[in-house]
This record gives C-alpha cells, structure tokens and sequence, in this order.
C-alpha cells in the first residue's frame, strides 16, 4: 500500500475506486473514479449517529456487522476493475475506510495507492489550484459567433483550452441546457476545472470563453472569474445570418414548449410585446425570425457589456470553418498583448 498526496495520486496512472457511500459521490469526487461503496447511505449514517451516541468502538462493531457479508463480493469487484494492474482507492479522509480496504486488497499482491488525506485532501489541492494565477486569453463574441468551435479549432492546433461550458454542461444562457445533458455539481465543476488546469503548463497561455459569473446553475469561482475579468480578450466578429444559421443547427431540435419555457425565464427584460411575438413566429415555424428578435436582446446586451472591454476583433465567416485566419492573428498579437498587459488588463465584469 503506497500513500500519496494528491497531486501525485493523480498522476499515477491506475483504475480508480471510491468507497465513500453514494451520496458522498454523487455530491463530488475525483474524475474517472468507480463508486464501490464500502457502506451504504443508510449505513453510513447509522455508524455516524453510533459513534456519537457510544462511542468508536460502538461504531466500529456496527460498521463490521455491515461490511462483513458483503466484503467478499465488494474485494472481487475492486479485484477485476485492476484487470491484473494496479489500483487507486480513496474514502473522505484516508483513513479506516480506504486503509482496511487496501489492506485486503493488497494482500492479493495488487499495488495499492491511497489518498493521503483522502478525498478533504483532494478537494483543499482543488481550492488552492483554482486560486492559483494562470496565464489566460478570453475569446468572447456576440450569440453564435462561434466561440465554442473557435475553442476547439484552438485545442485541435495543441493550445490549451480551459472549455467552461462543456465541464458545466451549459451554453450559459436561458437555452444553455438544451442538448447538454446534466450539469455536475457545483462540488464536481470546481474538480473538473481543477484538474484540467492541474494538467496544463502553467507557463503557456490557457484559451478560455468569455462568461457571466454563472454557467447556468454554477458559478465559476471567484478568483479565476477575477482572473478572466483581467487577461487579454479577443472578440470574435461574425455576419448575422451565419450566427442564425449556426444556433439553429446547434439547438436543433427544439420543441415549441422548450423554447417557450425558455423566453419566458427572460421575458421581463424583452418586454411582454416581444416576448409575445418571438413565441407566435415559433409556433408557426418562423424560427430565424424568433432567433432575429432573441439575438436583438442578446447583441445589445453584450454590446454594453464589450464595450468596457477593449476586445481585439476577429473577423471569422462561413468560408472558414476552420478558424485559420482568426487564430493566426491571435496567436500573433498574443505576445504582444503580454508584454503590454503582463496578464492584468483591466476589464469591466460581464453582468
């Protein structure tokens, strides 16, 4: 049984198992874990509530009468998640839970690696690196200019990209969760960022959308939002129609009753009359029309909100897909825009 801490555990390359109950799991937990639970929710509690009423060794002979018919079965199950290699294994604190449970498995001559500190160990490295100062460059643009697959062309060339909304599983505005599965926890987003950033090298720069302070129902934290309100911005420029064209294609399909739901969560800023207009063209499949008058409200409020921010415009359209020119140009004035900001220009936060 070898402990580490967590910045080499997660380096080792092993399968990787949690024995935490599942509520401790589903709340967060280390990405690519296997949730093989050495209590379960009920259990947990019960051996908890013991151990203040009586004592540890109270709750300690409850914990056994738990474990103990279903021990075999769970030693198996870790056993062929190995498939004849090594094995990462963690529970909250690193202690009896994941210690007993390697224990037995390393005496099938399996190498053992265990979470010093446990999983409130790798949550503490998680806080601390999301506070860590990164060399960032924010691509933002109007609705549908393209950002997400600006970022993409970016990564497909070995830049690092930090994709917000692809960790949170959110586009970020009112239609932001429509064919995007379900968001993580706010506990998961903030591993999930953390350990991409673990990953980068911290002396290149990190490509990163332009966002409010909230992907929708997550809030990116503090310090690395403060961190994007202070690096350099580029600002993607696109014709209108393209726009439609692409957010048509990428929400496609929408049911009526989607998108009705959705304008009406903003329909104190359209207005009644708008919203009211915008909803009749899609019922009757006006969509580019009902797109037109949504991208009216979006484009003056990001408007508002670029013109604090002194972007350097990148022209894109249809006839490149691939971003050639745009990130030619980026990647140009990039070392230009260090030594001129030094990664701390100044910028007025995104509502």
């Amino acid at each position: 049984m070898i402990p580490l801490d967590p910045a080499s555990f997660l380096k080792v390359k092993a399968p990787l198992a949690d024995v935490r109950s599942p509520l401790e799991f589903l709340s967060g937990h280390i990405r690519g874990a296997h949730n093989i639970p050495l209590f379960s929710d009920a259990e947990r509690s019960a051996v908890g509530t013991l151990y203040k009423q009586a004592g540890m060794r109270a709750a300690f002979h409850l914990g056994l009468s738990f474990v103990g018919p279903k021990l075999s079965g769970m030693i198996q199950e870790l056993e062929a998640l190995t498939k004849g290699g090594g094995l990462k294994l963690y529970c909250f604190r690193g202690g009896m839970r994941s210690g007993s449970v390697a224990d037995l498995v390393a005496r099938l001559g399996i190498e053992v690696f265990t979470l010093k500190g446990g999983y409130k160990a790798y949550r503490r490295f998680c806080r601390n690196l999301l506070e860590t100062p990164f060399r960032l460059i924010v691509v933002g643009g109007k609705t549908g200019s393209g950002k997400t697959d600006f970022l993409q062309a970016l990564k497909q060339r070995g830049e690092q990209v930090l994709d917000l909304e692809e960790i949170a599983s959110h586009r970020g505005s009112v239609f932001g969760h429509i064919r995007m599965g379900i968001s993580p926890t706010q506990e998961q987003f903030e591993n999930y960022l953390a350990e991409n950033l673990f990953l980068f090298d911290r002396e290149k720069p990190i490509w990163i959308e332009d966002e409010s302070r909230m992907i929708g129902p997550l809030k990116i934290p503090d310090t690395l939002y403060d961190q994007m309100q202070k690096s350099p911005l580029f600002a993607l420029e696109r014709d209108i129609e393209e726009r439609i064209d692409r957010l048509l294609a990428a929400y496609s399909p929408i049911s009526t009753e989607q998108f009705e739901e959705a304008v009406l969560r903003i329909q104190k800023k359209l207005g009644g009359l708008k919203t009211r207009t915008i909803i009749e063209l899609a019922m009757k499949d006006r969509w580019r029309e009902a797109v037109l008058l949504l991208l009216d409200y979006y484009d003056r409020s990001y408007a508002k909100c670029l013109r604090a921010k002194n972007p350097v415009m990148l022209q894109v359209d249809g006839e490149s897909s691939d971003f050639e020119d745009a990130i030619s140009k980026a990647q140009a004035f990039y070392p230009e825009s260090v030594a001129k900001f030094g990664f701390i220009q100044e910028r007025a936060p995104q509502e």
